[in-house]
Formats: structure tokens, sequence, C-alpha cells
């Protein structure tokens, strides 16, 4: 059984990966019960699966964010939603789309299974995500093995892993203020005036967005430039709670 460090975190677990003919990178991992599973990453950046649009009569997506690597696709609204969490998210670093397939070989036959997000933390850690409707999930508990062993597998080899459904990603009143974020991220400020804002913000500790365009100088900053600059990590908020005039700014770490 692979045991990941700190050391390999920094890296991924990919780090231990063998390279296969055709340049793809391969784990092989058997886990306590003697399921072996075969984690495979494309070798050129390509995703594992391209989401085919139209399938099942849902919508799909492109992605368009500095954070996604390579090709970002969404299969479903809810996987939309769930992207733009991370794209809002000062914690996510990057992260990337159907990143890999895991091939489960068990009862003499082989599983795939698909996730649908690796995330790379700021802090250097990966996760694994898996974005299923309740339902989904419920059916998929029942009748796939794939999501009882999964957790095991991805912590195993050094990754955190999370199946996120409806109830965690339109979560009110986050999910509410992130549709309203998304709108203005490509709201650019110039550097000075990010430069005040973000000074501002480190100075006082009870900084809202209110007294932030009431006391930054020059003046002429408007609450939509405070929301570019969310959008856009550059200050941060609570987005448990609603936003409005009085809501706390807080300077990124």
């Amino acid at each position: 059984m692979f045991k990941s460090n700190a050391s390999n975190l920094l890296e991924g677990p990919f780090r231990h990966a063998k390279r296969l003919p055709n340049g793809d990178l391969a784990l092989r991992y058997r886990m306590s019960d003697g399921v072996i599973a075969t984690i495979v990453r494309s070798g050129d950046g390509q995703p594992a699966r391209r989401v085919k649009a139209g399938w099942q009569q849902r919508p799909t997506y492109k992605l368009s964010s500095p954070k996604v690597q390579g090709i970002g696709e969404a299969e479903s609204g809810l996987e939309a939603d769930a992207y733009r969490i991370f794209d809002i998210d000062p914690s996510v670093l990057s992260y990337r789309t159907q990143p890999f397939v895991v091939n489960y070989r068990t009862d003499g036959r082989i599983v795939p299974s698909y996730p649908d997000a690796e995330i790379k933390r700021s802090d250097g850690t990966f996760e694994i995500v898996q974005i299923k409707t309740q339902t989904s999930y419920r059916k998929h508990l029942i009748e796939n093995p794939r999501f009882r062993l999964e957790r095991d597998l991805f912590e195993g080899l050094g990754w955190s892993y999370q199946v996120l459904t409806e109830v965690e990603i339109r979560a009110e009143p986050r999910y509410s203020n992130i549709k309203l974020l998304r709108h203005y991220r490509n709201r650019v400020l110039p550097n000075a005036t990010v430069d005040i804002v973000q000074a501002m913000v480190k100075r006082g500790a009870g900084a809202t967005i209110r007294s932030i365009i009431k006391n930054a100088k020059p003046s002429g900053l408007h609450e939509v430039d405070i929301y570019g600059m969310i959008a856009r990590n550059q200050i941060r908020i609570d987005l448990s709670a609603p936003i409005g005039p009085d809501t706390r700014v807080i300077a990124l770490l």
C-alpha cells in the first residue's frame, strides 16, 4: 500500500506514478479488502473523459477561470455551480475537471470511475471531489461499490475526498452571494486602487464595504468595485451571511 508524506503532497501523489508506453501516468493501489485500483492520468494533460453536449439531456458548460487547469468542462448546472464556488474560494489555488480515471478490479471485472474534479489547495494539499445530486448519490451507494471505496482509496494516497450534493453547493445565502459576485469577476481596478483598499482592510479590523467606500482616498469607489475585488480574491468576506453595505471585509492571509 502506497503511503504519502508531506513532501509528496507538494507535488501530488502522481509524483510516484509509473509512465506507461503511451505517456499516461498510472498509480496502482491495493486496498485493505484486496480490491486493486489503478488511477490513470493522461500524459498530455487532456481530461480523462470529455463532457458530451446534451448528454442525458443535461446542460453542458465550458469553464472560463484562471484557476482551471487544462480543458474545463461541466456536464450539469450543479457541477457548474460547484466550480463557481471554487473560483471564489481563496483556499482553492487551482482545479482540474475530469482529472483521471480510476479502474477498480473487483470480482474479476473492472469498474471505471471518473472523479469530477481535483483541487489543489493553497497549502499544497490535494482534494478529490465527486459532484452528485442526493438522489443520484444514494442510488450509486446502493448499486455501485465504487463510492464506498473511493474515500479510503484517495485518503490512503494523500488526497482529501468529498462528495458535494445540492445541499452543500446551493446552501443559502452563500449560493446567492457567489452568483452575485460572479457578475463582477471581470471588473478590474488599477493596482494602486487595489493596494489602497487592501491597506485599509489590514489597518482596520472592522472595515466594512460602506466604510471603505466612504474613507478611500482618492474617492470614487463604488460597491461594485468592492464586489469585483472579492470575486478576484483580492480581499474576502464571510460568504455565509448576505452581502450588504455593512459586510465586514477581511484581508487575505
